[in-house]
């Protein structure tokens, strides 16, 4: 399978760049997840998990994020309404997505292309996707405490 990238900036870089988003099946990327909230197994230890789970931007940067996830920025409004501070995520400028929760033990994805056949933007969409997906967990957010950014098992 060959082609050339939507993203214009990505490919002036040749073709691969961080910013494009998630790409996979939706299988393959909740395995992925599962792996995420379990810990660790299979591709990725605990260690590196903790590194891209928890904030290791500089304390002077306002917006927080682990090495490949968005923390607490900007973006954050993007897994909707309910999911907590010490969840993490990534978009692309594709409109993919793809939002962890660890307290609630569930995740959002969310594959798109934004750009074809004539641009747009899910922003608004992804925001409901994640607001719905965190109502029907029927986790009880309002106990969740929205201070520490790493709630994960292997942060504590």
């Amino acid at each position: 399978l060959t082609g050339i990238v939507h993203d214009p900036k990505c490919r002036r870089m040749g073709g691969v760049a961080g910013h494009v988003g998630i790409l996979g099946t939706v299988d393959d990327l909740a395995l992925f997840a599962r792996m995420l909230l379990n810990g660790g197994g299979g591709v990725w230890k605990a260690a590196t998990i903790y590194l891209v789970t928890s904030v290791q931007s500089p304390a002077n940067i306002e917006l927080k994020r682990g090495l490949g996830f968005d923390i607490d920025s900007s973006y954050f409004s993007l897994p909707g309404e309910l999911f907590p501070k010490g969840s993490f995520g990534h978009t692309g400028w594709t409109g993919t997505s793809i939002w962890i929760d660890p307290t609630s033990e569930s995740f959002v994805i969310f594959l798109s292309n934004r750009n074809h056949p004539f641009g747009g933007n899910v922003i608004t969409l992804r925001r409901h996707l994640g607001t719905l997906v965190a109502k029907a967990t029927g986790f009880d957010f309002s106990t969740v405490k929205k201070t520490k950014y790493c709630k994960t098992k292997y942060c504590q």
